[in-house]
């Protein structure tokens, strides 16, 4: 059973009395402050849903972009070491094979 403040029914019930009191010029002007601050808080939450949205779709497209480096990075590591590979087993050299590929003599050593 959620908790119940007792003092703020109160507030409520003498705030609600408040209003009933009020004169038609007061009322009137009570009324377009709510709408104002109505149209406000619409404003704001629009905007923040629409900048949450927009911020999604860039954080989309800038992981899709890394990934797509990394990936393509790592597939260019994967084909020199592969080429790498293939030029020590058909015994050239180790310095040759370095500069032809980019890689260290020591990557290439422990294969």
């Amino acid at each position: 059973m959620p908790f119940c403040n007792p003092y703020s029914e109160i507030l409520e019930v003498f705030g609600r009395a408040e209003i009933a009191n009020y004169s038609s010029d007061e009322l009137a002007e009570y009324q377009q402050s709510l709408k104002v601050y109505r149209d406000l808080k619409n404003v704001i939450g629009t905007a923040y849903e629409e900048g949450k949205g927009e911020g999604l779709v860039l954080g989309r497209e800038e992981g899709k972009q890394e990934g797509l480096a990394k990936g393509r990075e790592e597939g260019g590591l994967e084909a020199n070491l592969r080429t790498a590979r293939n030029l020590k087993l058909l015994g050239i050299s180790i310095a040759i094979i370095a500069q032809s590929t980019g890689l260290s003599e020591e990557e290439i050593g422990q294969f």
